[in-house]
């Protein structure tokens, strides 16, 4: 449990059965594998040289990404896109989109939205990718906000992992 004060507890899984309700404390076996991640790479990996709208297709990811809504053991991409508006990708090339909405987000190939919204690294900021063995990492350091006045820069981070955690 999470509080609006940002205080985190952890509670008993419980389950109902003979002897009432919540009465069976349960286990949750989990397995932790893969690449450590903090909760911010520093290593930012090179500045893809964003203008206002553009696209970076055909990054490559060192592994095979499960694609949205698949089973285990389907579809997959090793290939992304990573966009200055505040999204990555996912496959094939996709086009720089600004106009982040529900019709066009379902209408679209798949992507991460980061958040998408209309970004504009020309007015300050830069987007970055980097791969390492286990981990996609998107960056968008201090990227303005299109129009916005000062102090609208955007950080954000984007960590893709090889079992489709991100």
């Amino acid at each position: 449990t999470i509080t609006a004060a940002g205080v985190v507890t952890w509670g008993n899984l419980l389950m109902n059965g003979p002897g009432g309700i919540n009465a069976h404390p349960q286990g949750m076996p989990f397995r932790l594998c893969g690449e450590i991640a903090c909760c911010w790479e520093p290593n930012m990996g090179p500045s893809l040289g964003h203008g206002d709208d553009t696209i970076t297709n055909g990054l490559a990811l060192p592994f095979n990404f499960p694609m949205p809504g698949a089973l285990p053991g389907g579809a997959t991409t090793n290939v992304v896109s990573v966009c200055s508006n505040g999204f990555v990708g996912l496959g094939g090339a996709l086009v720089a989109d600004f106009t982040p909405s529900v019709a066009e987000f379902t209408a679209q190939p798949a992507r991460i939205a980061v958040p998408w919204d209309d970004f504009f690294p020309p007015g300050g900021g830069t987007v970055h990718w980097n791969a390492t063995p286990m981990r996609g990492i998107a960056t968008w350091k201090q990227v303005d906000t299109f129009g916005g006045a000062l102090g609208t820069q955007s950080i954000m981070q984007l960590q893709m992992f090889p079992n489709g955690a991100f």
